[in-house]
């Protein structure tokens, strides 16, 4: 009779121990806590659409707001650490809004969210285009773009002169290092990924040192430097991209030209000492390669001039490239598709 009662009772708590387990999310290892309504959410390292939103989120069910555990609203950060002023769930509205006017304008286009990265002021297109930056001339190559575009793809542009190679921090290869004399965009980035403006940035152009694209690189010489990829410098990895075939030289305090063109610009002053120190002579028919000589140096010469105004002009159209887009006050703006 007592075996009867036993072999029940201990079926009864087998039952009850089983219950409490075998909803556990490793296979039983761990009880099931409660549900609540309302659950705090940690979120580490979390890119969402190239988001970075690494909060604690409290988000109420239904409300659409995200918020503290203070109650207080949060907002999310970008690709750059620069705060939205929104939170994800606007962000994510803004985006599509955004994404949806590119669309228009461009519908052939197959550029991913590169101009919404770059914080690109569709609504300025033709204002934009007067002053020498054609939206629709994204496609072309590196080596095709001009200074004025590069204004507009560049994360950080800093006037400053190539001084050496170093290894940066957070890598064993060398790069190159520019001295900063003045940063001209992305001085607000700089300062949240790194916590202040640096003495020198680095850089690796066409994301390694060893120039796949032949690049020439002119050290000791004043120059604007188009810098990109920001989004994964931090403390930790200090460096950048530098936007190929995009850096400005100002040779001799006098002539602006474009690094990819110093050859050209060193063979022009071949050619002009030459005819400096040939003899002149009255009939130029007399001396056919003094005649080509004057005619190349010529036609470079005008090549490199229209290429480039003078060193305070081009720092004004950058400066007012910028001012046009206003990329500080990008998540400000609206974007909708036009009737």
């Amino acid at each position: 009779m007592k075996k009867n009662i036993i072999i029940p009772a201990v079926i009864l708590v087998l039952a009850l121990f089983a219950s409490t387990y075998a909803m556990s999310d490793d296979g039983g290892q761990q009880p099931v806590k409660p549900e609540k309504k309302t659950e705090a959410v940690q979120v580490q390292n979390e890119q969402v659409q190239q988001v970075d939103n690494t909060v604690n989120l409290v988000k109420e069910e239904g409300s659409g707001l995200e918020e503290n555990k203070s109650g207080e609203r949060v907002t999310v950060k970008d690709r750059l650490g620069v705060d939205t002023g929104m939170t994800k769930e606007e962000l994510d509205i803004f985006k599509e809004d955004y994404m949806k006017l590119e669309k228009q304008i461009y519908p052939y286009y197959n550029i991913g969210n590169w101009f919404y990265n770059l914080k690109i002021d569709l609504n300025k297109r033709d204002e934009l285009k007067k002053v020498g930056v054609d939206l629709n001339r994204s496609g072309v190559p590196a080596e095709a773009k001009t200074y004025k575009e590069n204004t507009l793809l560049s994360d950080v542009i800093v006037i400053g002169s190539i001084v050496g190679q170093e290894q940066p921090v957070g890598t064993d290869r060398i790069a190159y290092a520019v001295k900063i004399d003045e940063v001209l965009k992305g001085e607000d980035i700089l300062i949240n990924k790194l916590g202040k403006v640096p003495e020198k940035l680095h850089f690796f152009h066409s994301g390694v040192i060893s120039d796949l694209d032949n690049e020439i690189i002119i050290q000791n010489q004043k120059g604007i430097y188009f810098m990109d990829r920001a989004d994964g410098m931090n403390k930790d990895r200090q460096w950048l991209s530098k936007r190929p075939y995009s850096t400005l030289l100002y040779m001799d305090g006098v002539q602006m030209i474009y690094e990819k063109h110093i050859e050209m610009y060193h063979r022009a002053i071949r050619m002009e000492r030459s005819l400096m120190e040939k003899p002149k002579t009255k009939n130029l028919k007399d001396d056919p390669m003094g005649e080509k000589y004057e005619r190349e140096v010529k036609i470079i010469r005008n090549t490199l001039k229209h290429s480039l105004p003078s060193w305070e002009e081009t720092i004004e159209n950058i400066k007012k490239i910028l001012e046009i887009n206003d990329d500080k006050n990008f998540y400000k703006k609206t974007y909708k598709v036009e009737e």
